[in-house]
């Protein structure tokens, strides 16, 4: 690998210091196509999209596995399809010392890429990790928190008496903590 030198003559140009400029450029615009053409499926686009995050965070070769672990268990809407106990077991096999703490680490690092909320188990678990973004100033932020939390069912339902009684809402708060959560 050629390095830049240290010093350079001031009539130097680009095409002195380099073999082929243009093969850089050409070898950027085959990845660029090549990563265009792996995200054909939202499942591969997706997980493509989380390795490339991945890939630009400084991690330690173990986190970096888990990392990669994490995101093989996630299916095309987000979630992951196996347990994180089942993904430190597995990951047990190459690195018998790895404890679960080391896991949820990387998974809660994870749940912050974009999109937020990704590697969660459950919809109630991705959308309070994204509400957790907000600031905890943020209006209605604590009773959207309690919706997300336990009363999803009756939002999926669209029973806005039982949510207005829960939460104690009139029906314009109601609406503004839903529009915070959507």
């Amino acid at each position: 690998e050629q390095g830049l030198p240290d010093e350079l003559a001031i009539d130097s140009s680009w095409d002195n210091i380099y073999d082929n400029p243009g093969a850089a450029s050409a070898g950027a615009s085959q990845l660029a196509s090549d990563l265009f053409e792996n995200q054909s499926g939202a499942e591969d686009s997706l997980k493509v999209h989380l390795q490339w995050q991945l890939d630009c965070t400084p991690l330690s070769a173990l986190d970096h596995d888990i990392g990669l672990a994490i995101i093989d268990s996630i299916d095309d809407n987000g979630y992951l399809t196996d347990s994180i106990e089942e993904i430190q077991r597995g990951l047990a096999r190459e690195y018998p010392e790895i404890e679960l703490d080391e896991v949820i680490a990387v998974q809660r690092l994870l749940q912050r890429f974009d999109p937020v909320g990704v590697a969660a188990s459950t919809p109630s678990e991705c959308m309070g990790i994204q509400l957790s973004q907000y600031a905890e100033d943020t209006p209605h932020l604590a009773k959207a928190r309690v919706l997300v939390n336990k009363y999803l069912e009756q939002l999926a339902a669209n029973d806005m008496a039982v949510l207005k009684r829960r939460l104690q809402a009139s029906d314009r708060e109601l609406a503004k903590i839903i529009a915070l959560i959507q």
